[in-house]
């Protein structure tokens, strides 16, 4: 009812427009019959219920609901005007924020944007980019002197660390003193809670990366692989680009390239079916195909992978973050998956894909209905929309409050 009542003028439009549709094919149909035909017209078992009837209007006003609309513009910047929704963070469980920080800020160049403590449950909020994530122009961006990096509309990875995860992580029993890895002399800590909420703290807490999130695609200006293994980075490979394990278990693919606006390309997601989840992000997330996003300029190198066989790129538009669709197969020669890892595990290291949209609004009928889309994710990725309202609230917490008079957060 709730639902109902929040969408009625979208809702009466729809079904004024489907019914007016329905009408006129109908009367299109009969007239198209001939007469002894219309005289011995009736409902058999070939026609549609009125069940299934009812069904389809329902479906088609849900789709009115979510699907994306231009109407509705995303903030002030001239590349996310003409959009209702952006694929902005990625949500990262860790156990230890400093060592994934020091990973993300010394060996791939991002910079801390904000740091809390979330008041609704204590977590350890610390968000991480290349740039200002307003969907706006900052105030200090100077148009043909400052650098992309300075500009809005940026890709984050929000690290979330539970109370007590980092202790726990080292396995101190719960409600006991002891010093932890790193700790000086005398300090201590006392676990109370684990990141999954319980108090059973007799094993090291650890998250589960999984095997369904390949990697998170970089395309920076410059790195050293040197700077990655100082700073808890595993290297898989490096030849020509790299491929490492971060500290709290995500993979990035890091090529060296300026040709991309945000150094942030893409999200490498397994998937079961590629055809299914392509439905999925297009027809009910409302993202688009586009053009395998590249960070050098050359068609082919040696230091930047070919697009992957059988996989499809999704984005809101062409230089926005997005997703990377690869089928159950792996590599450009199309080796099958390894004994035991057919099935796509999400695991539990990544969170959340964040959507900030502005066309659902911020009501509880909106609220359900989204959550239900999101729980619809044919492998059982995170998915999550939040309002660009209340996106732009979020982009003030943990910042100076003369900050925020400077920026406004951005819409």
């Amino acid at each position: 009812c709730q639902l109902i009542w929040d969408d009625f003028p979208a809702m009466a439009v729809a079904l004024f427009a489907l019914s007016s549709d329905v009408c006129l094919a109908f009367v299109s149909n009969l007239a198209s019959r001939p007469k002894t035909q219309l005289e011995a017209t009736k409902i058999d078992d070939h026609h549609p219920s009125r069940r299934a009837a009812i069904v389809s209007i329902g479906a088609g006003v849900g789709a009115l609901a979510l699907a994306p609309r231009q109407s509705l513009a995303l903030g002030t910047l001239p590349e996310t005007q003409p959009l209702s929704r952006a694929m902005s963070q990625m949500v990262v469980r860790v156990t230890d924020t400093q060592s994934m920080v020091a990973f993300c800020v010394k060996g791939l160049g991002m910079a801390v944007r904000r740091s809390y403590s979330r008041p609704s449950d204590g977590v350890l909020v610390t968000i991480l980019s290349y740039g200002p994530e307003e969907f706006a122009i900052p105030a200090e961006f100077v148009p043909g002197i400052s650098s992309f990096a300075e500009y809005g509309s940026h890709f984050s990875l929000q690290l979330e660390e539970a109370p007590g995860a980092a202790a726990a992580a080292r396995g101190v029993p719960e409600g006991s003193p002891g010093k932890g890895v790193g700790q000086p002399e005398g300090e201590s800590d006392t676990v109370t809670q684990l990141a999954d909420g319980s108090s059973d703290n007799a094993q090291p807490l650890t998250y589960d990366p999984g095997n369904g999130v390949a990697y998170l695609a970089l395309g920076v200006p410059q790195y050293r692989i040197s700077k990655l293994l100082e700073n808890g980075g595993n290297i898989i490979s490096s030849y020509g680009y790299s491929v490492v394990v971060s500290p709290c278990g995500l993979t990035f693919q890091v090529v060296l390239g300026d040709q991309v606006r945000d150094p942030f390309m893409f999200a490498a997601l397994r998937v079961t079916d590629v055809k299914a989840s392509e439905a999925y992000y297009t027809k009910l997330l409302g993202m688009k195909r586009f053009k395998y996003p590249k960070a050098r300029p050359a068609l082919k190198s040696a230091f930047e992978p070919p697009q992957p066989r059988g996989s499809v790129f999704l984005s809101y538009s062409e230089d926005s973050c997005g997703v990377l669709l690869l089928p159950n197969v792996f590599g450009s020669g199309g080796q099958s998956w390894p004994k035991g890892m057919k099935k796509v595990q999400p695991g539990n290291v990544v969170a959340q894909l964040r959507i900030v949209t502005s066309d659902i609004p911020n009501t509880p009928g909106n609220a359900a209905v989204a959550a239900m889309l999101a729980s619809d994710e044919p492998d059982g990725y995170g998915i999550g929309f939040i309002d660009s309202e209340l996106y732009s609230q979020e982009l003030l917490a943990g910042k100076p409050k003369n900050e925020q008079t400077k920026n406004g957060g951005g819409k």
